[in-house]
């Protein structure tokens, strides 16, 4: 619904990414945007690459605290919540955090409940990022 949303509000290439083969190929073929399984590739670099180097001007974060990694990342943040440190696993917005361009919007549009640890706030300010959320 996001990358359908984006397109009708004048957005004039979208980039959908997830794991599942069946959701990439339903958003392909229905919402019409382009896919990455993150399974298969390192976004961050895939993303340069499909954009000339500079990562998309506006990232929209729509998993939320159930997020899925494939990095270590993944081993870290499940256990964080089993030990109460955190509620929930920001992993697809750290990544949005780090892959939007200098000067480009992160939107959060994935629900959370509360407290997340490793927030790259430094990425943030250093890329003069705006920061948005809503659900």
């Amino acid at each position: 619904m996001a990358a359908r949303a984006a397109i009708l509000l004048g957005a004039e290439r979208v980039i959908s990414i997830d794991r599942i083969p069946e959701r990439l190929q339903m958003t392909e073929r229905h919402i019409g945007t382009e896919v990455i399984d993150y399974t298969s590739t390192d976004v961050g670099a895939e993303l340069r690459e499909r954009t000339g180097g500079r990562g998309p001007d506006v990232c929209i974060e729509a998993v939320g605290m159930e997020a899925h990694s494939d990095s270590p990342v993944h081993l870290y943040d499940p256990v964080k919540q089993q030990l109460r440190l955190q509620t929930d696993r920001p992993t697809a917005v750290r990544q949005a955090i780090h892959a939007c361009r200098k000067g480009g919007t992160v939107f959060v549009l994935g629900v959370f409940a509360g407290a997340v640890d490793k927030f790259p706030l430094g990425a943030v300010i250093n890329k003069g990022l705006t920061v948005r959320g809503a659900q």
